[in-house]
């Protein structure tokens, strides 16, 4: 004969015997835990970019601009923060930092869809050796730009 299994719904899925534990979930060592978007919250341009990706960016993602946070807690300095946005990737064994056309490049990745094929290309050379220059003239020139 048959048997049925009979599930409530109310139940933990992974409750075990008398106690009611939750096992926490699996933790793959190459799954990014926490990914940020730094970038200069005082400049017009960074704010609008900034909230453009941040629109297209997964949940997990954060996007914060640098005077709100602790640079120290992070590995910059202040002059880092204000030369260029940052990408920070917290993998469970540790940072991934890029900064600059290659940050850019990363958050289109993660961006998905049509971007993820041009973040590959900017975040890579031999576009990356390209996209520096061009990126280095724009976050010269960042304040004088108007959208």
């Amino acid at each position: 004969m048959a048997r049925r299994l009979l599930v409530r719904l109310d139940m933990d899925p992974y409750a075990t015997g008398r106690a009611h534990r939750t096992r926490p979930p699996p933790r793959c060592r190459w799954h990014t835990v926490g990914v940020l978007l730094v970038y200069d919250g005082e400049c017009g341009f960074c704010v609008r970019s900034a909230r453009w990706l941040e629109d297209r960016l997964p949940a997990e993602a954060r996007v914060e601009p640098w005077q709100s946070l602790d640079l120290r807690d992070l590995g910059l300095s202040q002059p880092d923060a204000e030369s260029a946005v940052w990408w920070i990737e917290d993998r469970g064994r540790g940072q991934r930092r890029c900064r600059g056309a290659e940050a850019v490049g990363r958050s289109l990745v993660a961006s998905g869809g049509a971007w993820r094929v041009i973040g590959h290309l900017m975040a890579h050379p031999p576009v990356l050796w390209l996209a520096r220059p061009v990126y280095a003239l724009v976050a010269a020139n960042r304040h004088r730009i108007r959208l």
